[in-house]
């Protein structure tokens, strides 16, 4: 893993991520990564239609694919948007496989 923060440019070279991050996304995918180098949690949380879900499914990938890391991963999400979701993931980014979704009732 990158001790410091990646590019666009380098963000962009990742083959198996197919989309080019806007320069807010490099900055939030680059925290995510400071958080978890750091040991700390962290949430993306602003204005809807940011790429929230590209800067997660890019700091997801990355962990897999670049430093080798298998998960399990854990997003929480509304159950409205799972398959925006699974939809983005196989879009952006085909090549980092097993996604599971886990649905359940609660009253």
């Amino acid at each position: 893993m990158v001790d410091g923060d990646l590019s666009a440019e380098e963000w962009g070279e990742l083959e198996w991520l197919d989309a080019t991050l806007q320069p807010h996304q490099v900055v939030g995918c680059n925290w995510l990564l400071s958080a978890y180098r750091n040991g700390i949690n962290g949430i993306l949380a602003d204005e809807m239609g940011l790429g929230k879900t590209i800067q997660t499914i890019a700091f997801l990938g990355y962990l897999k694919l670049q430093c080798g890391l298998t998960g399990p991963s854990l997003v929480v999400a509304p159950l409205s948007v799972l398959a925006s979701w699974v939809n983005e993931f196989k879009r952006f980014a085909p090549s980092p496989r097993g996604i599971h979704n886990a649905l359940g009732d609660f009253y």
